[in-house]
């Protein structure tokens, strides 16, 4: 059995024009947006080194 084709959607040479020249970033802004979090492990060991030494 061949499955039938649902939810088709067809381009308009505009809309071609757009896709193929990676114009259209749908996740782009999404990602900028996306602030990285302080990484604890790297703060940890600027924390170390700044403590006197006990020796």
């Amino acid at each position: 059995m061949i499955p039938e084709e649902r939810n088709s959607y067809t381009l308009t040479e505009e809309e071609a024009i757009i896709f193929a020249t990676a114009k259209f970033k749908p996740f782009h802004n999404r990602l900028e947006e996306d602030t990285p979090q302080p990484n604890p492990f790297k703060k940890l060991v600027e924390n170390e080194k700044d403590k006197p030494s006990t020796l």
